[in-house]
């Protein structure tokens, strides 16, 4: 089996009032035989810096230096910086990800889909086409954004609940329960948060050189003559 982390950057809505472009999505795929050596891998990296593991890694905490990232000294910092990047090259993962132009998207359809459901349906179609693949299923794990595991209707967490189950007769390879967490004790959904925002960055700010992307990059999913088009990555619309 195959855990798919998902987490999102950027704006999740058609909303006028946010002024961002894009919305990144992605999952973190890692086999369950693969997952005892990652997770203790990154939280080694937790132990050698901080001393312990009960602190959630999260990009935009990190980026901006702030709690508990701000108690770093320069060098201390840069080795952080330079652990993570070592993991990412090392990790024995996989990453889909699909970014959604929003302002493209109204602009293109009178009914716009929701740009975030819209790049989920994108990710699990190309999640299920791997797990065909490589003969195996995939188990969702989401980060709730209600805030709570009691599920109501009309939220977020619902939404996707009713859209995975819509999808289930295209996407067989992927189980139809999700399982819903708080990334503060979810290491892969930290993971996950690392991940995406590179791919966010990338395209609002269109650049396809940012150093962190191409990192990122390398562990998409790739087709049979090593495109990462239409395969790890979805642009739409185009």
């Amino acid at each position: 089996m195959y855990l798919m982390y998902i987490d999102e950057s950027g704006r999740p809505g058609l909303s006028k009032k946010d002024l961002r472009h894009h919305l990144a999505l992605i999952s973190v795929l890692i086999k369950d035989s693969d997952w005892n050596r990652i997770i203790f891998d990154f939280n080694k990296i937790k132990l050698d810096i901080f001393g312990r593991i009960d602190i959630e890694f999260k990009s935009n905490l990190i980026r901006r230096r702030e709690s508990p990232f701000d108690i770093l000294s320069d060098e201390a910092y840069q080795n952080l910086m330079n652990r993570l990047e070592t993991f990412f090259k090392d990790a024995s993962l996989t990453l889909i990800a699909a970014v959604i132009n929003i302002d493209a998207l109204i602009s293109k359809y009178t009914q716009p889909a929701d740009p975030y459901e819209l790049a989920y349906q994108f990710i699990l179609e190309r999640g299920n086409r791997m797990m065909i693949e490589n003969n195996n299923y995939g188990f969702i794990i989401l980060d709730s954004k209600s805030g709570q595991l009691g599920i109501d209707v009309d939220t977020q967490d619902h939404k996707l609940i009713v859209l995975t189950n819509i999808l289930r007769k295209k996407t067989t390879r992927i189980l139809g329960d999700i399982s819903f967490g708080d990334s503060r004790y979810i290491t892969g959904l930290q993971i996950a948060d690392l991940a995406v925002y590179p791919f966010y960055h990338r395209f609002e700010y269109n650049k396809p050189d940012y150093i962190t992307y191409r990192l990122m990059e390398n562990k998409l999913r790739k087709g049979p003559r090593g495109e990462i088009e239409g395969f790890g990555l979805k642009y739409f619309p185009k």
